[in-house]
């Protein structure tokens, strides 16, 4: 055989020997099923990332999920453990021992023991026994418990107490506007100053008008003019501006213009002059005589004439000098 025939018979072996390696490796991949994109390759599947197993049917084979979790992927191409219900944490491995637990009403169950416990207050093989029922509760108060387990009456509105003995009788009360109610009976009264069934008169506006004053002091018989003001100092206050005739006698100390005190209204026919020393004035002025009885102003209800005694203390003579005088103011 020549040396040509050797060569045609080396190069048709190898032809059939590749042919035949061909068609193994096909019929090695013919009954292989590759999952999720895997390919076979001579009989074995060649599994993309994140899959693996004998046809690529485990998804992140790296993972070991406990209590039939399954490998994902979530949408950022990461592995993780798809619990089933009743199952937590990073490879289902935590347990929910409440998962599928009915309670009774009244109970909630025990996640550490996956048992059904009564509510605080309740008790019994149901917890339908409610331990606070029981109290004595008054006036429509019923039986609680508060959070640390206690039982107590919680009470209506309106009332108060251990039992809801306590009656609040200023409970719904409206009262007008410038008065309050009073708790020990229930009843709407005036805040000081005011007056009238609806409480919107002012009582002071009863002594505002002008006046003839007399005042009768040991030192002498005083004749004046005089008018009642309001007063900037509050609802109880008035003024009486031009009082005594002190304001026209300027060697005694107080200016040549109208000379004012405050008094303090305690309802529509009495009032009180508390100690003050008016501006710029060596004085000092209070109603009542001087051991300080006999304090309060009067005003007569049908005649509006008003009369009180009052004590002067000048402090600008010496020795110091004080009487005491009486005075009636005749409206104009």
């Amino acid at each position: 055989m020549n040396q040509r025939l050797k060569i045609c018979f080396a190069l048709l072996f190898a032809a059939l020997l590749a042919v035949g390696q061909v068609a193994c490796r096909k019929q090695a991949c013919k009954d292989v099923v590759c999952l999720n994109g895997g390919s076979c390759v001579e009989g074995d599947c060649n599994c993309p990332p994140l899959y693996g197993g004998e046809n690529c049917q485990t998804v992140c084979p790296s993972l070991t999920c406990q209590n039939g979790g399954q490998g994902a992927i979530d949408a950022a191409n990461n592995c993780y453990c798809n619990c089933p219900p009743g199952f937590s944490g990073e490879l289902c491995q935590i347990q929910n021992l409440c998962y599928n637990v009915q309670c009774p009403a009244n109970a909630t169950c025990n996640p550490n023991t996956g048992q059904c416990d009564c509510n605080t207050g309740y008790t019994g093989p149901n917890c339908d026994i409610f331990i606070c029922a029981s109290l004595p509760c008054l006036n429509g108060g019923q039986g609680a418990v508060n959070t640390a387990g206690n039982c107590y009456c919680d009470c209506p509105a309106g009332f108060s107490g251990a039992s809801c003995e306590v009656q609040d009788l200023c409970y719904n009360v409206q009262c007008p506007t410038n008065a309050e109610c009073d708790p020990t009976d229930g009843e709407c009264y005036c805040n000081p100053g005011y007056e009238g069934s609806d409480c919107n008169t002012q009582i002071r506006s009863k002594y505002f008008a002008s006046y003839n004053g007399q005042d009768v002091c040991p030192s002498g018989t005083y004749i004046y003019t005089c008018t009642i003001l309001t007063s900037p100092q509050g609802v109880e206050y008035f003024i009486i501006q031009g009082f005594g005739g002190f304001g026209n006698a300027p060697a005694a100390g107080c200016p040549a213009n109208p000379f004012n005190i405050v008094a303090k209204v305690v309802d529509s026919n009495r009032f009180i002059i508390e100690e003050q020393t008016p501006a710029a004035c060596n004085l000092s002025i209070r109603s009542g005589d001087a051991s300080g009885a006999d304090n309060l102003g009067l005003r007569d209800a049908n005649t509006g004439i008003i009369s009180f005694t009052y004590t002067v203390f000048f402090t600008n003579t010496n020795p110091p000098f004080g009487e005491v005088c009486d005075a009636v103011l005749i409206p104009l």
